[in-house]
């Protein structure tokens, strides 16, 4: 049997289930579907039982699938988000205002010290979710 660990993921569109499946299934067993059985039971069809890791949709639909109306809605609702986000890190970086101050300060943190490295966290009221990955994953911070 595979020594890859087991993921079971649940998402309301088909479409990022196979996204997700795509990007990591050379990395793990991945069962996934739009329901919690659905997904439960792709992972038993691939042999597995025991589930490492549930992956989960932060926003499910409560009560069934979205219609296709509802869907177009969502997303004009999204790129007007996306325009609204790309104006203020536009405001930002006229400003001089940026991750790359962030990351500098972080720089000259863990430059301080040759033997130990020192912890830090960043606070912000203008980051998003993509920052906050950013910073854990490439700066270091907790």
């Amino acid at each position: 049997m595979s020594k890859k660990r087991s993921l079971c993921f649940v998402d309301d569109d088909p479409a990022e289930l196979a996204r997700f499946k795509r990007a990591v299934g050379s990395q793990f067993v991945v069962g996934a579907g739009t329901t919690l059985t659905m997904a439960l039971e792709d992972l038993k069809a691939q042999g597995r039982r025991r589930v490492d890791l549930y992956v989960l949709d932060m926003y499910f639909p409560n009560e069934g699938m979205n219609t296709p109306e509802e869907l177009s809605k969502l997303g004009k609702a999204w790129d007007a988000f996306c325009t609204a986000e790309d104006a203020l890190k536009s405001v930002l970086a006229e400003l001089g205002q940026n991750f790359a101050g962030g990351r500098a300060l972080a720089t000259q943190i863990t430059s301080r010290s040759l033997f130990t490295r020192k912890p830090f966290v960043f606070f912000t009221r203008k980051g998003n979710l993509l920052d906050a990955i950013e910073a854990y994953e490439r700066t270091g911070a907790l």
